[in-house]
């Protein structure tokens, strides 16, 4: 496409379509929420920790304490919250549904707590039924764990040399992704299958293998997490093997970031980042979309007019809905960690046929996208598959014409 056509286009377009009204995006703190651990699968349904143990929180209804130590997770359906409670004197995994209340799950079979810790919980699946996360086997030594409705909780096959952890289930309680150690302590990066096998997924990536899973897809094929500092998490498939994220431009290259949750096709994750400095330090929450890349949460915001509180800062988002359109995770107070609070953000807009940037409208930087792939097909270097609006392979007057027809809109 020549540079004159652009040129008309997009004078056209300035000339005769208004523009947009209003922010598509929101941001909303939870009152007396130090964290959000997780979202319902619909987005609805917010659980984490705050001034009163576990809550789970709804638009609508607000914050609910419901007791417990903490909430680490949510299932899909939004009946579970899955945390931690005292049982017996000891602090140990449970769940809490709305019918039942607090559900000790216990310690492995044999077990022996470290201190008053018998058990932790890291995550649960879309429907409740799986547990996962740490059990003691003695003072010295945790291994991960699985809990059922049928079996209790059991230890999963330990590979490594010393402790292990499983930090995240899939939706349908078949794959466990976490970590376990080699003989000085490092973590590595382990995926359990349900058949008791597991394998290293950074092996030949990074040194030793060196990382976290903490979430993966139903059929194992896709997981995110962390590795050395230096990096900003990663995605893995089972396909195409780990790619390692960059830290968000301007972080010290001993900051590390990690990736914490992501939709099932894996078109949205989320994660956060540090600075890696004590006394100074600079957090920052971010998202990774097919078309827009990898951006700090604040800055997609601040694009739609959204400023945050004066003091506050986005450090971490731990959840996303199957959508991609509803995130939550934590941030703090004036340069304090320690003092924080829950975060929501709400991404309107999604599904508006031209979004190919995913900020919740069809306005001039979604056009850009197109031209910039205009007249090219999948295999050609500047190919964008998000320009490519049809699905038909090419970037064509057809998606052009679809951008074009959707100019404007946002919600």
């Amino acid at each position: 496409m020549s540079n004159r056509l652009r040129i008309v286009l997009t004078a056209a377009l300035l000339a005769g379509i208004p523009a947009l009204a209003a922010a598509s995006h929101s941001f909303t703190l939870i009152d007396g929420a130090s964290s959000a651990a997780g979202v319902s699968a619909d987005g609805s349904i917010v659980a984490g920790s705050g001034v009163g143990g576990a809550y789970y929180w709804t638009v609508d209804g607000g914050r609910v304490d419901v007791g417990g130590t903490s909430a680490v997770g949510i299932s899909g359906d939004g009946s579970t919250i899955t945390g931690n409670m005292t049982d017996a004197g000891l602090t140990v995994a449970g769940l809490w549904t709305s019918n039942g209340g607090w559900q000790s799950l216990g310690g492995i079979p044999g077990g022996e707590p470290s201190g008053t810790s018998l058990s932790s919980a890291y995550a649960v699946n879309y429907d409740g039924t799986v547990a996962v996360g740490l059990a003691w086997e003695d003072a010295g030594t945790a291994l991960a764990f699985k809990w059922t409705l049928e079996t209790g909780m059991l230890p999963l096959p330990n590979f490594g040399e010393r402790s292990a952890r499983a930090n995240g289930v899939s939706d349908n309680g078949n794959w466990v992704g976490g970590w376990d150690t080699i003989s000085w302590g490092g973590r590595r990066a382990c995926l359990w299958n349900s058949d008791g096998t597991a394998e290293h997924i950074l092996d030949g990536v990074v040194d030793d293998g060196f990382g976290e899973i903490y979430w993966v897809s139903d059929d194992g094929s896709f997981a995110v997490g962390s590795t050395y500092d230096g990096y900003g998490g990663f995605r893995w498939t089972r396909d195409g093997g780990a790619e390692l994220f960059d830290l968000l431009p301007g972080t010290p290259e001993f900051g590390g970031g990690w990736a914490t949750a992501a939709t099932e096709d894996g078109s949205v994750i989320v994660g956060g980042q540090d600075n890696g400095d004590f006394w100074s330090p600079e957090w920052n929450a971010w998202i990774v979309t097919d078309a827009g890349g990898k951006v700090a949460l604040v800055d997609l915001l601040a694009d739609q007019g959204i400023t945050l509180p004066s003091g506050y800062r986005m450090a971490s988002a731990s959840g996303v809905s199957a959508d991609g359109r509803t995130i939550v995770g934590w941030g703090y107070w004036n340069g304090v960690v320690f003092d924080s609070q829950a975060f929501v953000v709400t991404l309107a807009g999604d599904g508006i046929p031209g979004d190919l940037d995913g900020d919740g409208d069809v306005d001039l930087g979604d056009l850009a996208i197109l031209l910039a792939a205009y007249d090219t097909c999948e295999g050609d270097p500047l190919f964008n598959p998000a320009a490519d609006i049809d699905e038909s392979g090419c970037v064509g007057l057809a998606d052009l014409a679809t951008l074009l027809a959707n100019y404007g809109t946002g919600n």
